[in-house]
């Protein structure tokens, strides 16, 4: 619909603690309807038990002309023998004139290499009221570190759009994505997708980065 295009830069770090945690932070800046946001985001993954692991991360940005004032999210995922996993997580976000509340359910199982998974998300929105998604997603895993993923969203989705306000828009979307090692320090990641949103837009896009392990 004529908007202007979407760019994001990011840049991420993560650090494995002692215990088996996992640190770690985001750096990006996205440009949209012609507007910039900056925007930094902290985490950290606690393993509290033999298949339990506890996610929780905190997003702000100062100058949040598309993007949240703030959201902060939290997940428990329980792993089961027979390669079964569980996870229930909870975000809270806050735009300029609406706040969102966003529920989310996954469950997932290995086939060998292979990972298959169904997300659920329950959104609600202060001013606008409820929908719902799902989001389907099948990963294989051809080495340790390197993989390649498919999936597939439906449903509707409550958003923030600068300028456009809060948006309710009925979604379809596809997107692969995966990661290949070149070597023992260097990665490459990639994405491809398209979502519909609704009568409002199309975005079609593509992601490429690089990942260092040192």
């Amino acid at each position: 619909n004529n908007y202007s295009d979407w760019h994001t830069v990011y840049a991420m770090v993560e650090n494995k603690v002692p215990g088996g945690r996992t640190i770690y932070g985001t750096v990006r800046q996205v440009e949209r309807f012609s507007l910039k946001d900056d925007t930094i985001l902290a985490g950290i993954n606690i393993p509290i038990a033999e298949g339990v692991n506890l996610t929780t991360e905190g997003e702000n940005s100062q100058s949040h002309n598309v993007l949240p004032i703030w959201s902060g999210y939290m997940e428990l995922e329980l792993r089961f023998d027979g390669g079964y996993g569980v996870a229930a997580g909870a975000r809270r976000t806050e735009y300029r004139d609406s706040r969102l509340s966003i529920g989310s359910l996954r469950v997932d199982r290995y086939f060998g290499n292979l990972q298959a998974a169904y997300s659920y998300y329950a959104i609600s929105a202060d001013t606008i009221g409820s929908v719902s998604s799902h989001f389907f997603q099948m990963s294989y895993f051809y080495s340790d570190n390197d993989f390649i993923r498919a999936g597939y969203t439906t449903g509707k989705e409550i958003e923030g759009a600068g300028p456009l306000g809060m948006l309710v828009s009925e979604i379809e979307g596809y997107v692969v994505s995966g990661r290949q090692w070149l070597s023992a320090s260097w990665a490459v990641s990639y994405e491809l997708g398209s979502q519909a949103q609704g009568t409002h837009y199309t975005r079609a896009w593509a992601g490429l980065g690089l990942r260092y392990r040192f």
